[in-house]
């Protein structure tokens, strides 16, 4: 999923010539901490809530002061994992997207990419999940995918995280086009695999919906 294909098209940028009242407004209305800042097409960097509340004047121009703007970017060819690798290392509530010539052409924000990650694993279809504790020298996706096959189903997501203070081991989770898991369970368990987790009823895919839906609220307040 490319970043050109889910920019958000309702946040305008400010313009250096705006006040800092203005874009506390529109920080409001449209729910984000950050709003990028240009001069014509080019893109000047991000301004922080806080640094417009450090502004003694707010009402005069932002261009008519001396703006601490941070300038991270991505480009509009660069995948949505780039976008989330940056928003959560800045602690961003956007992300600014550029052309090949530096030129602002939208913003991702932090409610955009948590729902078009969403859709990318998969949350919102039917299914199991099987979370494994592996060697990371162990890990194949295609051999866990062939042994869903094997058991009439499919591997529709999956994603992997490391166990903090041990880098031999890693934990995968992945979501099957199945709600019944229990056959695919003793497949995984006659191979060797370490399950250390599984949610096949279907109460508890409504409550993973349920807390994804509670986050999405939560963010938008």
């Amino acid at each position: 999923m490319l970043l050109r294909d889910i920019i958000s098209e309702t946040i305008p940028p400010l313009k250096a010539t705006e006040s800092g009242l203005k874009a506390l407004q529109w920080m409001q209305e449209f729910k984000v901490g950050h709003m990028p800042v240009v001069d014509g097409n080019e893109y000047l960097g991000l301004i922080a809530e806080d640094d417009i509340l450090e502004i003694g004047t707010p009402d005069e121009t932002l261009g008519g002061h001396e703006l601490r703007l941070t300038r991270p970017l991505l480009y509009d060819y660069q995948h949505i994992y780039d976008a989330l690798r940056m928003v959560a290392g800045l602690n961003l509530t956007l992300a600014p997207v550029i052309d090949e010539n530096e030129h602002l052409v939208g913003v991702i924000t932090l409610q955009d990419l948590v729902g078009h990650m969403s859709e990318m694993i998969a949350i919102s279809d039917p299914g199991g999940i099987i979370v494994f504790e592996m060697s990371i020298n162990d890990y194949s996706l295609a051999k866990i995918a062939h042994i869903a096959e094997e058991n009439d189903s499919k591997v529709i997501s999956a994603y992997v995280s490391t166990i903090p203070g041990n880098t031999s081991l890693m934990e995968l989770t992945i979501k099957v086009n199945k709600e019944n898991i229990q056959p695919l369970l003793q497949s995984y368990e006659r191979f060797g695999y370490n399950v250390t987790g599984s949610f096949q009823e279907k109460e508890h895919l409504d409550d993973l919906k349920d807390r994804f839906e509670s986050f999405m609220k939560f963010i938008n307040i």
